[in-house]
Parts: C-alpha cells; structure tokens; sequence
C-alpha cells in the first residue's frame, strides 16, 4: 500500500511502486485529485456529482459518478477496497494509504522543512486542467491560489536562513520557478535578491531588482514598493547581508485605502463578462466621491486580479486596507450578486451580502452596493480618524 503516490502539483500523475498508472478520463483524474486533497471527509455523491457533472441530469451525472468510480477501483486493483470507501450516499477516501504531494507540500511548510516544500511545489495545483464546472471552479481557484500563496510565503523565509546557498540548494531557481508562473509577485524578486546576495552574486540581485521594476511598469504602471528599493540600495551600498525580515506595505496615504475587483462570472455567460467589469467601476466611481477614503483606479484593480485573487496579496501589490470582491450568476429569474468586503491585512470578512435583481433591474445595482457596504467601511474610516486624532 506504501507504494501509492499522487502528485497534483504542476499537473496530474498517478504511480505505484515507481510505475505509472494511466487514468485515460479527465474526469477521473480530477474525481481522484479532490478525494485524495480532503482524505477521510466523506463526499456525498450528489456534491461530487454536481462537481464533475453539473451539465448532465441528476441521473446522468450520478450515472457518470458510478463509471468514474468504477475506473478509480480499477486502477487500484486489489488495494481499491482499502482505498476507497463507498456507501449509498457518501464516499471517502481513506486516509494513510498514499502519498498525496499536495498534502505533503502543506505538511512540510508547517515543519519548517524548507528544502523539502521546495521539492514537492512543481508548479500550481492541478496546472492544466480546466474546471469542468463553476462550482469545481469555485473549489479550485482559491485551493490553487492558497498553495501558491504558500509557496512564495515559502521563497521569503528561505531567503532569510543564513548560508542559504548551502541549507537549500535550489532556492533561487524555486524562486525563478515562481517568477515564471507570475512575474508580478514583488515579494519573491525580494526574496530572489536576498537569495543571490548571500550567495555573494550581488550583481545577479541588482539585475533582479531592474527585472522586478520593469514588469510592475509595464504590467502595472507602478515603480517598487520601499521595501524593494531598500533593498536595493543596501546592495549597491555594498552591505555585507540582507536585512530581515521584510517590513509590511506601506498604506496610500492617512485616510482608508479600498479597491474594488471586477465581480467573477461564475456562469461564464460571454453576456456577463462586460456587466461584471462594469458593476466593479460603478461601485469604484461611488465610492471616490467620499473623499475620506483612498479608492484605487479601476486599471490597476483589474491589473491585479488577473494574478491574483488573495486579499493578502491584493493589499500588498496596491497598498490598499481593504477589497471588495464578489461574483456575478445568471439564474432561471434574473441575477445574483455576492458582494464581501474583506479586511486585506488579516483575510477576515468584514461584512457581506447577496442581491437578486431582474435584468432590467440591474442598473441599480451598484447603488444598493454602496448603500449596504458604506456602514462597514464608515467604521473603518472612524477608526482611522480616532488613530490620527490620537497621533497628533
């Protein structure tokens, strides 16, 4: 049973004893990724199947479940009973009885083992695969984007270990890997640079940092944070070693910062796509005619959300407290919209709503926005005023 080993990271691959064992349907692949990624957490069977088959009839989609099982049994052969563990109504995937790299990947991030998280992150969860459905998307996308996070949270520490170079061989190239995938994560430049500099290639790190300022003015229109061009500077200074740890993102300026992303199309109906930036640029343009607060341009909110979509790293890249998010659905009466305002420095849901509208009820829509979220952001900007009153 040891000898079972399922890797999601960078794409899909299944093996036993070393050998690789073929899944020739898509499907299947995918039905054995989420079972394997929440082992021991019994799935029901119309959950999995409104996953993978949301386009099909209930009788179909839990008819497409059955074949897919039947081929994930198959597979495992011998071992299917003591892998799988299917019920009328539920099935799970039981614990212990193969390595999933994923899961290893977190595990070895929470130990400290640096070097070995390194290893396993080939590339982001599941790379390649399209979702087969808005609601395996709505599983996906934030999974990807938390394993990615958590990789160049990765690049950063390793970058402040002492004698790098010898502790964790590959560190620059993980952080090139990263830099690949997404040449606007400004703090694994920092990292690279670190990296590099302990390693005694300062040159190498002063053309990382031209590399970092060249993609956030052309992608973004923006010059590197303070704590890039610190950095910078203590290398062409000649400093012996990189400071520590990085300090926060400085805020805009004094009054509350706030971007508004464009609303996801989780339909992905082509009709919603001009309706869902739109929404977002409405609710922008309201919101800066409250001069208390700081509201960033709509071109570089909708700049970043093509790289990301974690309010963490949305309140590093444009500098901003807060975000608001939220997601557009075509339904058989009209439209749905998920609105969450989120604090950025702490990823915690200040306040959130839902609003049903007819189509031709839509245009009020960034009005009832603005109206149900101003409370939230009227606390925070008191709070704000309170902590300048008390500085002065």
């Amino acid at each position: 049973m040891s000898g079972w080993h399922l890797s999601v990271l960078g794409g899909f691959e299944l093996r036993n004893v070393g050998s690789a064992v073929e899944l020739q349907n898509r499907k299947d692949r995918l039905l054995l990724a989420y079972l394997a990624l929440n082992p021991g957490k019994p799935q029901t069977r119309e959950k999995l199947a409104n996953l993978l088959w949301a386009d099909r009839g209930e009788g179909q989609a839990r008819g497409s479940l059955r074949q897919s099982l039947a081929a994930l049994r198959t597979a495992f052969g011998e071992n299917a009973p003591a892998i799988l563990a299917a019920s009328r109504e539920n099935i799970v995937m039981t614990p212990g009885n193969f390595a999933v790299d994923g899961l290893a990947f977190v595990q070895a991030v929470r130990t400290d083992d640096l070097a070995g998280a390194m290893r396993l992150y080939r590339g982001p969860l599941l790379d390649g695969f399209e979702p087969p459905s808005a609601e395996f998307d709505t599983w996906l996308r934030p999974e990807r984007q938390r394993l990615e996070d958590m990789a160049a949270q990765l690049a950063e520490r390793a970058s402040l270990v002492e004698g790098v170079a010898a502790n964790i061989p590959d560190a620059a190239g993980f952080c090139r890997h990263l830099l690949a995938r997404d040449r606007l994560r400004e703090p694994v430049y920092r990292a690279l640079m670190r990296i590099l500099a302990r390693a005694g290639d300062r040159v190498e790190a002063v053309k990382i940092y031209a590399q970092c300022k060249a993609a956030l003015a052309e992608d973004l229109g923006v010059g590197p944070s303070p704590e890039t061009e610190a950095l910078h500077r203590e290398f062409i200074a000649g400093a012996d070693a990189p400071k520590a740890e990085p300090t926060a993102s400085r805020p805009v300026d004094e009054r509350p910062s706030i971007a508004v992303m464009p609303f996801q199309n989780i339909s992905r109906d082509p009709d919603l796509d001009l309706l869902c930036e739109g929404l977002a640029e409405d609710i922008t343009t309201g919101l800066g005619k409250f001069k208390l607060l700081s509201i960033v341009d709509r071109y570089s909110s909708s700049h970043i959300s093509k790289s990301t979509s974690d309010a963490l790293e949305i309140g590093k890249l444009l500098g901003v407290g807060l975000v608001v998010q939220g997601s557009l659905q075509k339904q058989q009466d009209g439209l749905r919209l998920t609105v969450r305002l989120v604090d950025t420095a702490t990823r915690a849901q200040k306040w959130s709503g839902h609003f049903s509208f007819t189509s031709s009820d839509i245009l009020s829509a960034p009005g009832k926005v603005m109206a149900a979220i101003l409370p939230s952001i009227n606390t925070q900007v008191e709070s704000t005023l309170i902590d300048l009153s008390r500085r002065k």
